[in-house]
């Protein structure tokens, strides 16, 4: 579904089919709450998108500044860096997985006593401090960066509008989702959830992780355990 027929689709759940109560801004704004939550029920891999900076030569600290952070930046903006690999330049194929994580002292570890410490890196870890990606040893390689993108401006009061929709995603089939949550947004603004709106969304989130669960990638099956098993 394209973002103009979304929003038509919002609108007849409704009942409100002009913009004397809801207008388009408004509209708009719901629509993209709603996104952003159903991109959240997709698996990790259906939702990354690829960064391939230039090639590293002798770089242990990777700034992403105006890259994949802050603003303006010139690639879509990082949500959350899922992976970091390092390829081979003529054939694109994978060489190395480098290893994510949590704290800088993980990067590697510190060997010797008092004022002769020293601090060996693995070269294979990654940390993302703040804008920085820094790894544990000097890289020279070329490299991809994987990451969740911020799903931000996706619907605008302009491509709402009938016959100025505009492509969202390939998850046509699972769009309605997107109007349904909308509509629960509207709804609270009246201290009324509808119950049939209630009813059609669990029966298509138990559908989305049956879906997953038995398609497109095992890490599909073990999103959809870790994260919907309480539904």
């Amino acid at each position: 579904m394209l973002t103009d027929e979304i929003a038509a689709y919002a609108r007849n759940i409704l009942d409100d089919p002009n913009t004397v109560f809801l207008p388009n801004s408004l509209l708009a704004t719901f629509l993209q709450r709603g996104y952003n939550e159903f991109r959240r029920m997709l698996p990790r891999e259906a939702r990354e998108i690829r960064y391939a900076p230039a090639a590293l030569v002798n770089v242990q600290d990777l700034n992403l500044d105006g890259v994949l952070f802050g603003s303006p930046a010139t690639q879509a903006r990082c949500q959350e860096m899922t992976r970091v690999q390092s390829i081979d330049p003529g054939t694109g194929r994978i060489r190395q997985l480098y290893q994510p994580v949590s704290a800088f002292q993980s990067l590697g570890q510190a060997t010797g006593w008092g004022n002769s410490t020293a601090f060996t890196g693995n070269a294979m870890t990654w940390w993302l401090d703040r804008r920085t990606l820094r790894f544990g040893a000097p890289v020279t390689a070329t490299i991809e960066i994987y990451y969740l993108p911020d799903d931000a401006g996706a619907f605008t009061t302009a491509n709402i509008d009938p016959g100025a929709g505009s492509y969202l995603d390939d998850f046509d089939q699972w769009h309605e989702i997107i109007a349904l949550l909308s509509a629960q947004h509207y709804a609270m603004k009246d201290g009324a959830l509808s119950a049939p709106i209630q009813t059609r969304l669990a029966d298509l989130r138990m559908q989305i992780q049956q879906h997953y669960a038995e398609t497109r990638s095992g890490e599909g099956s073990r999103y959809v355990r870790d994260d919907y098993s309480g539904w």
